[in-house]
């Protein structure tokens, strides 16, 4: 439980100043990657309650704000039209001709392939979501990509990459 009680100040500070959203989005695969774990090795109903808690504190940070309105609340009754007024909400479209969003393409690719080889199902979620949102959303491309890099290198460094590349020149050696 001393583990939640970092990401519920930095939700704490998201529900206040920035987009919470973002923070839901990764805790939710971080808990639901716990919980996999827990069905899994069928953790003893301590360990589902002690999950279930530290959702709950997570989740209910969110309504720490000067208004008590909790911002996943907040966005589903946020109107419609106001996204045809701002920016933001336009179509990631206008990207088309910008090479860089191709590799962002790229990457969101090969970072699901690694985490359906990996089993880790709480990041594949959290990166379709984002992927989902980033090719409706202009706004959401950057921190989209920034996330989905940040979990792509985790998945690299996770398939132990690294060692085989070291490996491949010792093989070489030997051959020779």
């Amino acid at each position: 439980f001393r583990n939640v009680l970092p990401i519920a100040a930095l939700m704490l500070v998201w529900a206040n100043y920035h987009s919470s959203i973002f923070g839901y989005v990764i805790f939710f695969g971080l808990f639901l990657d716990y919980g996999v774990k827990l069905l899994s090795e069928r953790a003893p109903s301590g360990q589902w309650m002690r999950w279930l808690a530290a959702g709950g504190v997570v989740v209910g940070v969110g309504f720490l704000n000067p208004g008590f309105v909790h911002p996943l609340v907040s966005m589903l009754v946020f109107p419609a039209e106001w996204k045809t007024l701002i920016q933001e909400y336009q179509s990631p479209l206008m990207y088309k001709n910008v090479p860089p969003v191709y590799i962002f393409v790229l990457m969101t690719l090969m970072t699901l392939v690694l985490l359906v080889r990996q089993r880790q199902v709480g990041y594949f979620v959290v990166v379709c979501v984002l992927a989902f949102y980033a090719a409706s959303m202009a706004r959401i491309v950057t921190p989209a990509g920034i996330v989905i890099l940040c979990i792509f290198a985790h998945a690299l460094s996770a398939a132990g990459l690294q060692t085989t590349v070291q490996r491949a020149p010792r093989r070489q050696q030997k051959l020779l």
